[in-house]
């Protein structure tokens, strides 16, 4: 088994500014605190989503969390983390 390398797989997320990262729950906190929208890849080992029967499935894992970060910043949530984290 090979060691993963953190440091460049996050060099390379914020330098392609992808509208969504899938990655393991170990990485997500950290990146949703840069303000990166993330979807644990567990989510898409356990549902069912194989073949053409549950692609509303699909569509809902990936668009969830993008919804609901729009609905946070509605709320000026981006903000609020900011003033936190300077203060």
């Amino acid at each position: 088994m090979e060691k993963p390398d953190n440091y460049n797989q996050l060099q390379r997320i914020e330098r392609d500014t992808s509208d969504l990262v899938i990655t393991g729950m170990a990485h997500a906190n950290p990146l949703e605190a840069r303000g990166i929208n993330t979807k644990w890849s567990t989510e898409f080992s356990f549902s069912q989503i194989q073949g053409f029967t549950n692609p509303r499935d699909l569509l809902e894992l990936v668009t969830r969390p993008l919804r609901r970060n729009n609905s946070l910043k509605d709320l000026d949530w981006d903000k609020l983390v900011k003033e936190e984290a300077n203060a």
